[in-house]
Parts: C-alpha cells; structure tokens; sequence
C-alpha cells in the first residue's frame, strides 16, 4: 500500500486540531474533524449525524460534563486506502475533575483531507 506515514501525520494533526477546538471551547471548530455525513454513537443516547447533529450534540456534552480539555492518545492505526480504524484512549478534563475514555473512530478521507466518520466511546472506570 505504499508509505502511509503522511497520512499518519495528517490524522495526528486532525486529532491535534479537536484537542485545541475543545480547549478553545470552540464546538464549530471541534466538529469540523468530522465528515459531512459523520457521525458519534455515545453510550447511552441517540446516534448524531451531520454537522448540526454533532454540534448540538457535543455542546450539550460539554456543558453537562463542564468539558475543559481533551487528550487523545492513539495505541493503533490501520490505514486500508482512503479509510483508517483508529483505536485509542482519551483523557477527559472536566468541572469534577478526570474523566477516562477509549474510543474508535473510523476515519474516512474526503477532499478536505482525513476526516472522522464514524466516533463511538465509552467511558472508562475513574482512574
């Protein structure tokens, strides 16, 4: 398939780019990570898919955990073409203090450039 470290980089840098958007508090920002048609399936609550979906969703989220930081931590990658399954841990700051998670995102790349399309997560027990 070739060398895939470019779009390794590229996905790190999307990831990179929703940390900052939630430390901004920067929601808009935030759901630009993910494709037109993306979409997050939370634990516990309805599918959100597209923009507004997502944006609605996430700023509720924010404001219910009081949301100030996210860390994501990616422990594997496959690249397959212009798809990619991210599996990976977050570290959630919140109002009540550390929130951890593991998720999957399977990403997609679009013309803009890698992109999540689908996010699903769950919370861990309280480190």
């Amino acid at each position: 398939m070739g060398d895939t470290s470019a779009d390794r980089k590229a996905i790190d840098s999307v990831n990179r780019q929703f940390e900052a958007a939630v430390a901004r508090g920067d929601v808009p920002a935030a759901v630009k990570v993910y494709t037109r048609d993306g979409q997050v399936m939370p634990p516990g609550a309805a599918i959100a898919q597209g923009h507004a979906a997502l944006e609605a969703f996430w700023t509720a989220t924010a404001q219910q955990l009081g949301i100030r930081s996210v860390k994501m931590e990616t422990l594997d990658l496959t690249i397959l073409g212009e798809t990619a399954i991210e599996l990976g841990r977050a570290r959630i700051e919140t109002g009540n203090g550390v929130a951890p998670a593991k998720f999957v995102v399977i990403w997609k790349k679009v013309p803009e450039g890698w992109r999540w399309h689908v996010d699903i997560f769950n919370m861990d027990a309280a480190a």
